[in-house]
């Protein structure tokens, strides 16, 4: 059968989201897998806060197409865009949302955002290796706005891409960076007042192979991911895919 992978994430296990032809489908990936993706990308879509929907115009170069990107009900959660979702803006603002510093590696430090009944998994999700719950509030508007003016403020990037945590991959993570940077923030007055004191800083554990080579493809025993990047075995050599590059194609399951 052949199917159009969607996205692919972590937590708590690697699992690849997939339209089969008739529904979106989830699978975990486990034990021995041979999967190859197609060449090309097609558009995946775009889902709204019901279901998936296909491509109309099949577009071929990009994971998702102009006009599907601008349909997907990401738009909400990545920058509270509502120009598609009007009827969702005063239910979804009015929920706790937490904003978190969350290192990558020994230097990179992002800021973000997320609903605080979801921070534990999108830390783990992003692959952070170190982090900590930096403000919350009963507003996403006022949560966005802080997390906007602390990247400003406190050279902090909004996204790391996953081609640069591959690149760090087995850096090791110290977390005095990321108590520096929280220190320096909770010294700000503009930020002291509003941010939790003393955050806790806390750890995430993943199972990361060492000596790795890059593949495009899955074909051998999965043993665990960090991110959107799997690891697999074979041979009794250890592999890395970077999953976010194979978003979008076809492959046969």
């Amino acid at each position: 059968m052949l199917a159009h992978l969607i996205s692919f994430y972590s937590d708590p296990a690697p699992t690849i989201v997939f339209w089969n032809g008739k529904e979106v489908s989830e699978q975990h990936l486990c034990g021995e897998m041979a999967i190859k993706f197609s060449e090309n990308v097609f558009c995946a879509g775009y889902s709204d806060e019901n279901t998936h929907h296909e491509c109309q115009h099949h577009a071929k170069g990009k994971k998702r197409c102009l006009n599907c990107s601008k349909k997907d009900i990401s738009n909400v959660y990545a920058s509270l865009d509502f120009s598609e979702y009007l009827h969702l803006e005063n239910e979804y603002c009015n929920q706790q949302f937490s904003v978190y510093l969350a290192q990558f590696g020994n230097s990179i430090i992002k800021c973000g955002v997320t609903k605080t009944e979801r921070l534990e998994t999108r830390v783990m999700e992003q692959g952070a290796d170190i982090w900590c719950e930096l403000a919350r509030f009963d507003n996403a508007k006022v949560a966005y706005a802080t997390e906007l003016r602390a990247q400003k403020d406190f050279h902090l990037i909004n996204a790391v891409w996953n081609s640069t945590k591959l690149k760090i991959l087995n850096e090791s993570a110290n977390e005095i960076t990321l108590k520096q940077k929280v220190e320096s923030i909770l010294l700000d007055r503009h930020y002291s007042g509003v941010c939790i004191q003393e955050p806790k800083i806390i750890k995430n554990i993943y199972h990361v192979p060492t000596n790795l080579i890059v593949s495009n493809k899955i074909d051998g025993r999965v043993i665990s991911s960090k991110s959107k990047l799997l690891f697999y075995e074979k041979q009794g050599q250890h592999f890395v895919v970077n999953m976010t590059s194979n978003e979008g194609r076809i492959f046969v399951f």
